[in-house]
């Protein structure tokens, strides 16, 4: 944490909606710490570089994932999606710098993939069974 996310903090608190972006996040970073460095807290960068507009939406974006998570545990039986969903969350408030990842994009799809194009689960297809009917002469 050091000074970088207290700065960090700072810098929002004067760009509150609309954030900095990336390169004035920089230069007020140079400004009140001396130097820049990454902050290693990816919702930290979000809501500096975005402000409360962006920051809302990259919370929106996780509510999603989260309910499409839980979804699969329950009517799948899996916890493993909801698992994977609270380490990357972990990962990103931690380390940072996982946005710019693809893997962790990956990941984001490999979660949605049970859901057809309406957002509800697929459910299960079991096969078809017909019986024939013997006509008898």
């Amino acid at each position: 944490m050091g000074v970088f996310w207290p700065a960090a903090i700072k810098i929002f608190k004067q760009y509150p909606i609309t954030g900095t972006g990336a390169i004035l996040t920089e230069e007020e970073m140079e400004r009140e710490t001396g130097s820049y460095r990454p902050l290693h807290n990816e919702f930290l960068t979000v809501l500096t570089y975005t402000g409360l507009a962006g920051f809302v939406l990259f919370l929106l974006f996780f509510k999603s994932l989260y309910f499409l998570a839980y979804d699969w545990r329950e009517k799948a039986n899996n916890p493993f999606p909801l698992t994977l969903l609270f380490l990357i969350l972990f990962f990103l408030f931690k380390a940072g710098g996982g946005l710019v990842q693809s893997y962790v994009w990956v990941i984001f799809i490999m979660l949605s993939i049970p859901y057809n194009s309406n957002g509800r689960f697929k459910e299960k297809i079991e096969p078809k069974t017909f019986e024939i009917e013997a006509n008898e002469k």
